[in-house]
């Protein structure tokens, strides 16, 4: 029993501890129990001597010997201890290592799969541990001996794994990883000694840590001083206590003021002149005694620019607490103190107001409560000091403020404790603010002057949710100030217009200003499209920084595309341009600007509303209204002009006129004709001396300086006088056109015209002088004549105003004055291009009689194939119907002319599956298979015809029985109540394509053909050895490749005789794929550039700049995040352009193929950014339409395939991209990229992934040109 009470104990071992202690422990154990022999090796045998008689032969006969053997037997003893020792190792472990070895059979077995599980002695583990060794450093916070246990740790695992450091290795990395406090110790075994030992390393570490803690006991712990130097009770305290006197003697003392020596700061004669006190205290960080003169000192909160965060020790203070596991504060002695946890507290700012502050940490253990100025900075509060103040504003206001005491910044306030909270709750604050529908406080205090109520019914502020709730409003903006001392220093500009603007004269939607903060100087340029203002931009930089010999260093816009784009952004860059954007929604911040847009509009619509010009003026008036801002007198720069400061003098005013005023130029229009004509003022053109006029009768711009102003009339004047003009002196009066902008935008040329510089318009005459002579006669002589009509007969349908017909220019040609003649050709127009939507339509359209021709042709069709039969109605069964389609077709060029086609068609939506059908699936042929055709044709020269299957779908046998009413003109008048009963499948049955495919393969099987097995749409045929023919079937489209014509028109003749067929001769087109083929030079073409054209034209892009990547590097596409983001796909055609481009990457574009799995993962919520990097590729496509699939002759017809992967490249779920390509023949046949399914870990299980796509479709071609009768060689 006494041994079983002394037994060693040893820890459980879950998997998680320290393995090697624990095996050093058990290994004790093994010794004490006597059990290390069964531990190291399993034998269990013993050897026992055995004595056998044998008869052996002998001269005399046979005589009996004994013979002894030693014979291997278990030892009884060795199993007892082996039982024993597995006995030992199970109870020493936890249940998750003993399911690990439970499968051992003996102790040592069990102790070397434990060994192998947890001392793994790999490469990797060995690098583990001795980077952790050769890096290794002590935790200050934790003491020496836990430092040294760590470290010791790591080494007996080390030599655990047979790694083995010596012990001056050992001393020297434990001695570097000592912390900053054991730096004298370093130095001093480092240069003192010729050897280290381990031992002698972590002695002399306690050593020192013992006499850090012992000198740390006489410090202070806390951060604040009430005055520095010794303090009374220190010179009172023996000589013997104070450790620091002695060594402060002769030290240098450092004034912490001004810097200089010899003094202190409570004796700097520089602070005492800026102060004008002579207090001596100061603050100090801690290593220094505490001596406090004040009572109050845990009442009052001390404002600290030194710590981090609000700290009190006052529990009872917190209004909520959270409490938080230990963390440590580190203070200026080093000296850490713990904080519990954090909470709100409140705080009475003696200014009416209580505030809240977050986050403040509970820390018991400290003498002072601490405001964190540091945190104030973060949350946005800006202070200010002096006299003694330290003020606190946030928004312009005033939340806190300190005062001076002692050296320190007391807050002006005290906490509001739960006492006064409960106090407080006996006034009646809450219940009058409630009364009186949460009146403010201000409006209280005027009903407590009136005595309405009493002082001590209001008693103080306080924080009302319900009020912040109901009555927050946005923070008020203050003046924004630049300060910029030089004209560019700083610029504003902006963007106004929208597509719902009237369209200018000239074209144009929007204008782009710029304001130049120091001068207020505007300059305004009008634009057709917002991608125009990077140009202008760049313009304008170029014209000013000339002009004043000066660069422009900010600039400050919103966060519009139109400013936001990498061109702009890396002009501003290569320029030197600092950019100010504005936060999102907050138009403020560019206020000027803003602001100068306002200004600019209101002057545009009162100069229009004055003048009566129509709206289509509006970029003439702002151009003129931009004129007279800068020659007007600004506030912002003390009343002065912004082109005064600018150009450094006055500007003049005597050449400026009124807006829309009459005016009359000067011309000269022969001998005896006007030397004037009228016109109407509209602006100061750009760098010319003269004025800009609209005339009425040509509808043009002239600039002129030979004008005569008539200011006191404006445009609406003479329009008013036109009205009132007597009917019997029409003949001889002149009559003013209105001016239409929908007919003079027409007539003006592409100039840009608005697009002016210093809000001067150029000079958009340059078109409109070039005009005859003879369209001014003929503007003039269109004259209107008015007559006056009495209100009493008057009609609003018969005598209202009507609007001004233009003729449309198509009709130029003609003599449009009688609008029958107009209708006619419009109509006629439209019915050539016509198609009939229903049969009466179809016979009612003047091409009736090709119509029916169609009609009449599908019906022979019908009934020549034995479509249906006519039987009676039956009564349990649904009635299909059916309609008619009439179609245009354009033909091929050279193959087969313009043709109408009608065909009947069944409406298969009203089928239920399950009873009128059963399976749909129908396959096609793969591009992949036409293009390894297609190489087979080139490499081998063979021929290549096409065939066109009519009516395919008519050829398949039904196997369910339907009914459908007999077709609209075509119902027999004898049997008008019988149905049709399908025998043969129609257009628009749900089974149509399929029971298609099944008839035409039955027919294929019964020529001998054979049905590939990895296509099930290529057929082949050994005529003879190694002599094939091929047919490929996509729907009812064919290619037919073989060595000799004779066996294609033999198999023509064999389709012939059971389809009806369409023989297109040698191949040109497939699936809207070109087929060009020069067997002269053994080559063969396959391009989509017209498809291509069409796209491109389809989405509006024949004018844009060509790309010359697929993809731009820049766009880095992920999800869309923000609705704002998105697009609206209905105005967007954002999956079909994907669509169309992905089409022509299916058929003979690869280098499309990347670009087309990028956009395409973003179809369900598509963003701006996509749509630019679809418009992208549609760029690309414009520039590479001439790109085609080459295929040459080749010497044999080997698979080459090659394959990659790009890591992560997916941004959302760092899923990489697979992506192959192979050749036949070196003939580009198949090619993939697309996004991998899972998310691989490494660039090396990416490139797998990627490689066992590309092995699959390796396989699946080497099948497919077996089948084609090719073996390939693995």
């Amino acid at each position: 029993m006494s041994n079983q009470k002394t037994r060693p104990e040893v820890a459980c071992f879950d998997g998680s501890g320290d393995f090697s202690m624990w095996k050093i422990r058990m290994m004790a154990h093994f010794g004490v129990a006597g059990l290390k022999d069964v531990i190291l090796s399993d034998d269990f045998g013993m050897s026992v001597d055995e004595v056998k008689t044998e008869i052996q032969q002998t001269e005399a006969g046979p005589v009996e010997v004994k013979v002894s053997e030693s014979k291997l037997v278990p030892d009884p003893v060795k199993l007892e201890k082996d039982e024993r020792a597995k006995d030992m190792i199970i109870v020493n472990i936890s249940d998750f290592v003993l399911r690990k070895i439970e499968h051992c059979t003996t102790a040592a077995s069990q102790w070397a799969l434990l060994d192998r599980l947890y001392m793994s002695k790999s490469l990797p583990n060995r690098i583990f541990l001795q980077s952790q060794f050769y890096t290794f450093k002590c935790d200050a916070s934790k003491a020496t001996d836990v430092n040294v246990d760590d470290f010791l740790k790591i080494v007996a695992e080390m030599g655990s794994l047979d790694v083995n450091v010596s012990d001056e290795i050992q001393a020297i990395v434990f001695l570097n990883a000592l912390p900053a406090s054991f730096d004298q110790l370093k130095h001093t075994l480092k240069y003192g000694k010729e050897s280290l030992c381990l031992e002698e390393v972590i002695s002399a570490s306690r050593s020192r840590e013992r006499e850090i803690s012992e000198s740390n006991k006489g410090a202070a712990t806390v951060l604040y001083t009430n005055e520095r130097g010794r303090s009374s009770k220190r010179e009172s305290n023996d000589s013997r206590k104070n450790n620091s006197r002695s060594r402060s003697k002769n030290r240098k003392v450092t004034c912490w003021y001004c810097k200089k020596e010899d003094h202190v700061k409570k004796d700097c004669f520089l602070r005492k002149k800026r102060m004008g006190s002579d207090d001596e205290g100061e603050v100090a960080v801690a290593l220094e005694e505490l001596n406090v003169t004040e009572d109050d000192s845990k009442e009052n909160w001390v404002i600290d620019s030194g710590c981090t965060h609000h700290m009190t020790s006052r529990r009872d203070w917190f209004v909520d607490f959270t409490e938080k596991g230990s963390s440590k504060i580190l203070l200026g002695d080093f000296h850490t103190v713990e904080t519990l946890g954090m909470g709100t507290i409140r705080i009475n700012t003696r200014g009416g107001t209580v505030k809240l502050m977050h986050n403040v940490r509970y820390v018991p253990t400290l003498c002072r409560n601490l405001i964190s100025t540091g945190t104030l900075d973060k949350l946005g509060f800006v202070h200010t000091g002096g006299n003694g103040k330290i003020q606190f504003h946030k928004n312009n206001k005033l939340s806190l403020q300190g005062t001076l005491r002692n050296s320190l910044y007391i807050l002006d306030g005290e906490t509001v404790t739960e006492e006064l909270c409960n106090s407080e709750t006996k006034v009646q604050v809450p219940l009058w603010h409630s009364r009186l529908g949460h009146m403010s406080y201000k409006n209280l205090q005027v009903l407590v002057r009136g005595g309405v109520l009493k002082q001590k019914e209001i008693g103080k502020e306080i924080f009302c949710e319900h009020c912040v709730m109901g009555k927050s409003k946005k923070v008020s903006f203050a003046s924004g100030k630049h300060n910029s001392n030089h004209v560019l220093e700083y610029v504003h500009a902006d963007l106004w217009g929208s597509p719902n603007v009237q369209i200018s004269l000239s074209g144009n939607q929007h204008f782009f200003s710029i304001i130049n903060d120091h001068s207020r100087k505007v300059w305004i340029w009008f634009l057709k499209t917002k991608d125009e203002t990077f140009s202008k931009f760049c313009e304008w930089k170029n014209l000013v920084e000339n002009q004043v010999d000066r660069k422009v260093k900010y600039l400050r816009t919103d966060n519009g595309l139109e400013f936001c784009n990498n061109a702009f952004d890396e002009f501003c860059r290569e320029n030197g341009i600092t950019r100010h954007r504005t936060c999102t929604y907050t138009p403020q911040q560019n206020g000027v600007v803003e602001r100068m847009n306002r200004t600019i509009m209101e002057k545009v619509r009162c100069l229009l509303s004055e003048s009566g010009l129509k709206e289509a003026f509006w970029a003439d008036a702002a151009a003129t209204s931009v004129y007279i801002i800068n020659r007007s007198p600004s506030s912002t720069i003390g009343f002065k002009c912004p082109e005064e400061i600018w150009l450094g003098k006055q500007p003049g005013y005597k050449h400026m006129k009124k807006f829309g005023s009459v005016a009359y130029v000067h011309i000269d229009q022969g001998k005896l004709k006007p030397r004037a004509v009228k016109g109407i003022f509209i602006g100061y053109p750009t760098g010319t001396k003269g004025y800009k006029v609209w005339l009425l009768e040509g509808g043009k711009y002239v600039v002129s300086r030979n004008v005569k102003f008539h200011e006191e009339k404006v445009y609406k004047d003479l329009a008013q006088e036109k009205t009132e003009v007597p009917a019997d002196k029409n003949a001889s009066t002149s009559v003013i056109k209105p001016v239409d902008a929908e007919k003079t935008q027409g007539d003006l040329s592409q100039d840009k015209g608005d697009s002016n510089l210093g809000g001067v318009t150029h000079d958009l005459s340059s078109d409109s002088e070039d005009d005859n002579d003879d369209d001014n006669d003929e503007s003039s002589s269109e004259t209107r004549e008015t007559t006056n009509t009495s209100l009493s007969n008057y009609q609003v349908a018969r005598d209202r105003p009507r609007r001004l017909k233009v003729r449309h220019a198509r009709y130029n040609d003609y003599d449009c004055s009688e609008e029958e003649i107009a209708f006619a050709l419009c109509m006629s127009e439209l019915m050539n291009i016509e198609e009939p939507r229903d049969y009466n339509e179809a016979k009612e359209s003047r091409e009736w009689l090709k119509w029916s021709s169609a009609a009449d042709e599908e019906m022979d069709s019908l009934l020549k194939n034995k479509t249906w039969i006519l039987v009676d109605k039956p009564k349990d069964r649904k009635i299909i119907s059916d309609r008619w389609l009439f179609r245009l077709k354009s033909g091929i060029e050279g193959v087969e002319p313009e043709r109408y086609k009608a065909r009947l068609v069944a409406r298969g939506f009203s089928q239920k599956e399950g009873i009128d059908y059963q399976e749909v699936f129908s396959p096609v042929v793969k591009h992949v298979s036409i293009r390894v055709l297609l190489t087979l044709v080139v490499n081998l020269d063979l021929e290549l015809e096409q065939m066109d299957v009519k009516t395919a779908f008519l050829h398949g046998n039904l196997e369910e029985d339907l009914y459908m009413y007999q077709p609209e003109g075509y119902v027999d008048e004898k049997q008008r109540d019988k149905v049709c009963l399908l025998k043969k499948s129609l257009y628009g049955l749900k089974q149509s394509p399929r029971q298609w495919n099944k008839r035409f393969d039955e027919f294929m099987k019964t020529q001998d053909f054979t049905r590939s097995k990895h296509d099930q749409c290529v057929y082949t045929k050994e005529i003879s050895h190694e002599n094939y023919i091929y047919l490929l079937l996509y729907v009812d489209d064919m290619l037919l490749a073989a060595r000799d014509m004779s066996d294609i028109v033999n198999l023509k003749k064999q389709l012939s005789s059971t389809f009806e067929m369409k023989d297109l001769g040698a191949a040109r087109r497939i699936l809207g794929m070109e087929i060009i083929r020069d067997r002269v030079n053994g080559t063969l073409r396959l391009s989509q550039s017209s498809y291509l054209k069409k796209v491109i034209e389809n989405f509006r892009m024949t004018d844009s700049k060509s790309s010359q990547t697929p993809i731009g590097a820049h766009f880095k596409l992920s999800l869309v995040t923000e609705d704002e983001e998105c697009i609206d796909t209905e105005v967007t055609p954002y999956s079909s352009a994907v669509g169309s481009i992905m089409y022509a990457m299916i058929g003979s574009r690869p280098d499309l193929a990347y670009g087309i799995g990028l956009v395409s993962r973003f179809m369900s919520r598509p963003g701006s950014i996509h749509w630019e990097a679809v418009k992208w590729l549609l760029r690309y496509i414009k520039g590479s339409l001439d790109v085609e699939l080459l295929y040459t002759k080749d010497k044999n017809l080997d698979i080459q395939g090659y394959c990659d992967s790009d890591y992560a490249a997916d941004l959302d779920k760092r899923r990489s991209i697979s992506g192959y390509v192979f050749t036949v023949g070196g003939n580009v046949v198949s090619w993939k990229s697309n996004l991998q399914r899972v998310a691989a870990l490494s660039t090396t299980e990416a490139e797998y992934i990627a490689l066992t796509e590309a092995v699959k479709e390796g396989i699946w071609l080497r099948g497919l040109l077996q089948d084609f009768g090719f073996k390939q060689e693995a």
